[in-house]
C-alpha cells in the first residue's frame, strides 16, 4: 500500500464528492498533491457490504506566526500577533472511499470533532479562521462565491467522523465475474474463499488536505499525516 500511495507533498484541494479533486477555484481536476490507490476485495456468497469499522487520523503538530492581529481568530488581541498558531495536518485532512463498481458511490471521512481541537466542516466565510488569516495577510482575498459553492456541496454530502466502533458501508460486494474497471482476475482462484459464488468488490482510496477546512493553514502542509483504517465484510 505504501508503494501504491507513494510519497506525496500535499497541496490544498477541494472535492464535492470525494472522487474528483480540484485546486481552490479551479474547474480542472487535480492530478497531484493527494494520495490515491485501489484496494480489491473478495468474500463469501453470504456477504454483501464492505464496512469501515475504524478510521483514525493523526498528524505532527505544526506552527506559524501570523505577524499581524486578525479579529475573529483564536488570537485574543494585538499582543498575540507574534504568538505561534499551532495545528495539525490531520485536522484539515479528508479520506474518501469510492466504490469502483458503482462509481457514483463514495464516502468521505474527516477528523472527529474535538480531537486535537478539531472543528468540523468549513464554518462560514465570515468565521472560517484559515480564510480570515489568508485574507488579512495576502494581497488577493479568497473568493466568497467559491467558498459558498463548496459549503453547499458539503451540506448535500456531509462527511463521516473518524473514530473507532464505526459501521459505515463504503462499498458493495458483487457476484463473481463482475467487471472491475482497470483490472482482470482469475475467477477460479476465488473458489477457496467462497466457492463458485464468491463475491468481489473494489475501492479507490483518496487522501487530501481540504483547502476550505477551518484548520487549512499553509503551515500544516509541512506536517506528516497518518491514516489508519480497518474493513469488515457483512451481510
Amino acid at each position: 500500500m505504501q508503494t501504491a500511495a507513494g510519497a506525496v507533498t500535499f497541496v490544498p484541494l477541494t472535492s464535492q464528492d470525494g472522487i474528483a479533486l480540484y485546486d481552490l477555484g479551479s474547474s480542472t481536476a487535480a492530478t497531484a498533491g493527494f494520495i490515491e490507490f485501489d484496494l480489491l476485495f473478495a468474500g463469501s456468497a453470504n456477504l454483501n457490504n464492505i464496512i469501515i469499522d475504524s478510521l483514525t487520523l493523526s498528524g505532527t503538530q505544526t506552527s506559524w506566526i501570523p505577524g499581524i492581529y486578525v479579529p475573529g481568530t483564536r488570537q485574543t488581541g494585538a499582543p498575540d500577533a507574534n504568538t505561534p498558531i499551532l495545528d495539525y495536518v490531520s485536522n484539515a485532512a479528508r479520506v474518501s472511499f469510492q466504490d469502483m463498481i458503482t462509481t457514483t458511490t463514495s464516502t468521505i471521512f474527516e477528523q472527529s470533532v474535538g480531537t486535537d481541537t478539531n472543528s468540523l466542516g468549513f464554518g462560514t466565510y465570515a468565521t472560517n479562521e484559515a480564510i480570515l488569516f489568508y485574507n488579512a495577510i495576502m494581497d488577493t482575498d479568497l473568493v466568497e462565491n467559491d467558498f459558498d459553492t463548496a459549503a453547499a456541496a458539503l451540506a448535500l454530502k456531509p462527511t463521516e467522523q473518524a473514530g473507532n466502533g464505526l459501521t459505515v458501508v463504503v462499498a458493495a460486494l458483487n457476484p463473481n465475474g463482475t467487471v472491475i474497471s482497470g483490472y482482470t482476475y482469475d475467477t477460479s482462484s476465488l473458489t477457496a474463499i467462497g466457492g463458485s459464488s464468491a463475491k468481489v468488490g473494489a475501492i479507490t482510496v483518496r487522501v487530501w488536505v481540504e483547502g476550505w477546512d477551518q484548520e487549512a493553514f499553509n503551515a500544516i502542509l509541512s506536517g506528516v499525516l497518518t491514516v489508519n483504517f480497518n474493513f469488515t465484510a457483512k451481510a
